[in-house]
Formats: structure tokens, C-alpha cells, sequence
């Protein structure tokens, strides 16, 4: 195997060349023998473009790319967004508003419960 490219956080995900046509895309976060180590399979086909077998179904990216370096760039973009902390929601307390008796003017009962005694 010949090391093409590698991703610009050391450790992270590789691109590595297997022949003339043919990448793996290796996640070293995981050891070689746990399935999760290879992320991907990319085949240069016939028109000079490149097709991608994601190994995990969890990877929302294209399978087709212009160039090999293209899919480990999409890729780490992909898990900086998403495998990073969570986007903050801003958190604001509900609205009080008054209670419907008040905006009519009047009082009304609570409702009463039926018992065999008020049954009418």
C-alpha cells in the first residue's frame, strides 16, 4: 500500500492507495482489527471519475467524486460537523399570559367532579 494522503489531524483518516485504481480510506481512531478502521472503498472508474462505497450506512455523502483527495476532505468536513458538541439552543422562559377568567372579566368554577350524589 502506498499513503497518498492523510488528513491534516495526525491519527485521524488516511487515504490509501492499494494499486492504480483503487483507495481505502482508513479511520485510525479504531484499531486494524475492528470493522469501523476501514470508513470506505473508492474505485477510479473508466471516465476518470471516482466512485465510493461507504462501509457504514450512517455516511450521508455522494458516491461519485472528480478526484480520490476530494472524498477525505468531504468526509472530514463531514465529521467536524457532526461528530463535534452540539449547537446551543437558546433557552427562554414561557410566556405568562392571564388566565382566562381574568381576560373575560368574570369568575369561572372550577369544574366539579360527578360523584353518583350530583348526578342529575
Amino acid at each position: 500500500m502506498i499513503k497518498t494522503v492523510a488528513a491534516s489531524a495526525p491519527g485521524c483518516l488516511e487515504l490509501l492507495r492499494i494499486d492504480a485504481d483503487h483507495w481505502i480510506i482508513q479511520d485510525d481512531a479504531y484499531p486494524a482489527s475492528d470493522a469501523r478502521h476501514v470508513v470506505a472503498c473508492v474505485y477510479e472508474t473508466d471516465d476518470g471519475d471516482f466512485e465510493v462505497v461507504w462501509l457504514s450506512a450512517e455516511v450521508p455523502l455522494p458516491t461519485y467524486y472528480r478526484n480520490a483527495g476530494d472524498v477525505l476532505e468531504d468526509l472530514a468536513r463531514w465529521r467536524g460537523h457532526t461528530h463535534g458538541r452540539p449547537v446551543e439552543i437558546a433557552h427562554f422562559p414561557p410566556l405568562r399570559t392571564r388566565p382566562r377568567a381574568a381576560q373575560a372579566g368574570r369568575n369561572i368554577e372550577a369544574p366539579r367532579r360527578l360523584t353518583r350524589s350530583n348526578r342529575t
